[in-house]
């Protein structure tokens, strides 16, 4: 009970272009590594004049690299040379009590001028672009948008890229100051990138204020690591190391990424190097979509009228995988003479009106050349015609929205008044059937989770106060 508590030098800034080091680093990196940076350290500190080329991130005292045995094997650490500043909270010479010691390692102040040295080699690395206009560390930037300004950690402002903020995460951040940043350079229309320090994404665990982070960057990780420093000295511009999300929950091996080759996106979000977010969200509707544009791909565009022959091998592979999702909608095709030739003409029509809201239009369900005939004919006959409610729907909430100004509206006013007390409405098979298909269109859930990770697809509408749907019954 007696025995000394053990404290370590969590962080160490080294001189001549190395950054800087984590404890957990120096532990992982090859013997011979670790072994040339303690020859290294000692031979400056011996040398005439005497130098210190690795210090304490905390109190900036000269620190050099001992060993130590553990279970039978040599392990390296970093110590204070003799006669360091015994506040240091990572101090290895006389030790504090177990409350205060933690209180000192995990209080949030043991980080601040670990903070500010990388804020500063950052502004460093930004600086020594030859595009730089102005890079500024925890200077204040007024508002525009907001009614306060804030002071990002390091802005960077080159000639021809867009001006941004860079906001360094070494600890654990709370959501809700994760939230007010970004909300904030989004009201601002200033991209901001989040770079970590220090946290291990091969971790059975990682923070989750970490993985708050990396989802706002579509699931990347923009770290500055010594990779990045060295790519960034050697290029004259600044460098991140970037580690991609797997399917697996792991992460890539980290690639080093120019901050002006990252994506950007147009409507809201953080930047990323791949978007290893969207596809997650997005894959059930497209592994549903994909036997179904199989099965229309099979039918020739003259072929394509009023009735579409569902027997091939194709449509069953395609029902069976969307029966699979909605039962209900097996259990409605199979009540009923001519049901699934009904349904598949709706999906024909919907795909249809994706591939117009695209800029691509392909005409699955007629052999008209443009989208508004297609429509218009279709919603006149009795198979699509009680679609008219689930059409003005799609059309709505997709970047069509435009054929609702003109006579397509005028042809679903008629099909709602025509087939009225037999309309498909929200509910019912037809409609949660075309939901799974199309989720990005009518799954409110899925349409915020993309709206708020940035990541609408451009044939899907951004429309607020969805809660009324009151204009889908006008008639």
């Amino acid at each position: 009970m007696d025995r000394p508590i053990i404290r370590i030098i969590k962080f160490a800034m080294f001189a001549n272009g190395i950054g800087p080091i984590s404890a957990e680093e120096l532990i992982a990196a090859p013997t011979v590594r670790w072994e040339l940076w303690r020859s290294m350290i000692t031979d400056a500190y011996r040398g005439t004049p005497r130098r210190h080329i690795a210090r304490c991130m905390k109190c900036k005292g000269p620190i050099y690299i001992k060993t130590r045995a553990a279970n039978g094997e040599k392990l390296p650490l970093f110590a204070h040379y003799a006669g360091a500043d015994a506040d240091c909270p990572w101090f290895t010479g006389k030790p504090m009590a177990p409350d205060d010691a933690r209180a000192a390692q995990y209080g949030g102040a043991q980080e601040s001028d670990v903070h500010r040295d990388l804020c500063n080699l950052i502004a460093d690395l930004a600086s020594a672009d030859p595009r730089t206009e102005e890079v500024a560390v925890d200077a204040y930037l007024p508002p525009t948008a907001n009614s306060f300004g804030r002071y990002p950690d390091v802005r960077v402002k080159w000639t021809g890229f867009a001006e941004l903020a860079i906001e360094l995460q070494l600890s654990r951040t709370f959501q809700t100051e994760i939230s007010a940043r970004c909300g904030h350079y989004q009201r601002e229309g200033m991209p901001l990138v989040w770079v970590l320090f220090g946290v291990d994404l091969d971790a059975e665990q990682i923070p989750q204020s970490f993985r708050d982070v990396l989802l706002r960057h579509r699931m990347n990780a923009f770290l500055i690591d010594q990779a990045a420093i060295d790519a960034s000295r050697e290029q004259q511009t600044l460098i991140l190391s970037c580690r991609v999300a797997r399917p697996d929950g792991g992460f890539e091996p980290a690639r080093q990424v120019r901050l002006d080759s990252l994506t950007f996106p147009q409507r809201r979000g953080l930047p990323y190097v791949e978007d290893r977010l969207t596809p997650v969200l997005v894959k059930r509707g497209q592994d549903l979509r994909a036997p179904w544009f199989k099965a229309l791909k099979i039918q020739r565009p003259a072929d394509r009228g009023t009735a579409i022959d569902t027997r091939p091998a194709e449509w069953d592979a395609a029902f069976a995988t969307l029966y699979r999702a909605t039962p209900s909608l097996q259990a409605w095709a199979e009540d009923g003479w001519g049901r699934k030739d009904q349904f598949a003409a709706l999906v024909a029509v919907a795909f249809s009106v994706i591939t117009y809201a695209k800029g691509e239009f392909t005409n699955y369900a007629s052999a008209q050349n443009n989208v508004t005939a297609m429509l218009n004919s279709r919603l006149s006959g009795w198979r699509v015609g009680p679609y008219a409610i689930l059409l003005r729907a799609l059309i709505r909430l997709s970047s069509a929205s435009d054929l609702l100004n003109g006579s397509v509206d005028d042809h679903i006013k008629r099909a709602i008044s025509k087939h009225d007390g037999n309309l498909c409405e929200h509910g019912d098979p037809e409609w949660e059937a075309l939901t799974a298909l199309l989720p990005e269109i009518f799954s409110r859930r899925l349409r915020a989770e993309l709206g708020a990770a940035g990541a609408t697809p451009p044939w899907v509408a951004e429309i607020d106060g969805e809660d009324e749907w009151d204009w889908l019954y006008e008639r």
